[in-house]
């Protein structure tokens, strides 16, 4: 005959203090705090975005004076639709890593064809789209999706994965 198991109350309070708090601690997996996926349509405030593919760039454009990135450019090929009643600006974008931390657009792609811009405004009811561009390395990130209304900002995040067959161009 088995003897029951005894636990004190202060161990068993203990035990759930700890799995609970190094529950709480952990990051969530990317899969949950980068729900969407490229292809998807993601709709944020009065925009719908596609991300529709990503490549690696050693340099932006193929002059010999081209721009060089610290890391590595990552461009993403993104469409804007906006359900606007009037002409709206696509705000910058930001990747998230694995980490937390953020990385901006870089500001100035211009030598990269197809480059979203500067500048990007879209009509109503028109779509629009082109490269944003990042100087990081290849890695998994969130891509933040932004609607671009600074007082009741609407965001979502996209998983742009590492992806081995998009290759160094």
């Amino acid at each position: 005959m088995r003897t029951p198991v005894r636990f004190n109350r202060r161990e068993v309070l203990g035990m759930l203090t700890t799995v609970g708090l190094t529950t709480s601690c952990t990051r969530l997996p990317s899969q949950q705090r980068w729900p969407h996926q490229m292809g998807d349509r993601v709709q944020v405030g009065w925009f719908s975005y596609t991300v529709l593919e990503l490549e690696y760039k050693s340099q932006l454009g193929d002059s010999p004076v081209a721009p060089r990135p610290k890391n590595t450019y990552i461009a993403i090929h993104l469409q804007a639709t906006s359900s606007a009643g009037n002409t709206v600006s696509v705000p910058f974008m930001r990747l998230e890593t694995e980490s937390g931390d953020f990385i901006p657009e870089v500001e100035d792609a211009s030598a990269l064809p197809g480059w979203f811009g500067l500048f990007r405004s879209v009509e109503p009811a028109a779509t629009e789209s082109g490269w944003i561009v990042f100087d990081a390395a290849p890695a998994n990130y969130g891509l933040r999706l932004s609607d671009g209304v600074l007082d009741d900002e609407k965001t979502a995040m996209v998983r742009i994965p590492l992806r081995i067959d998009a290759g160094l161009k």
